[in-house]
């Protein structure tokens, strides 16, 4: 595997479907990382992956974000500093 280093754009690579600006990061064949930045006020709708699982970390702002699985679900905050899968 090569390695790569790089900044974060400052134009995002898409807008995605629910407004949030995207910006890809790195990848490699087993994974990837973008940056995604959703404007105050914003919602961006719930979806569910069948083979990806997801990592969050906010940089700033503050939030709910809403998870579910087959046995459970609920809504959690989110601010500066926090992670969630």
């Amino acid at each position: 595997m090569a390695f790569a280093t790089k900044k974060l754009p400052a134009l995002p690579d898409v807008v995605a479907a629910d407004g949030s600006d995207v910006r890809v990061l790195l990848k490699t064949s087993r994974g990837s990382m973008a940056h995604f930045e959703l404007a105050g006020g914003r919602a961006s709708a719930a979806i569910r992956h069948r083979r990806v699982d997801e990592i969050w970390f906010v940089l700033s702002g503050r939030g709910e974000m809403w998870r579910s699985s087959a046995d459970r679900g609920g809504a959690v905050v989110v601010e500066a500093g926090v992670g969630v899968t």
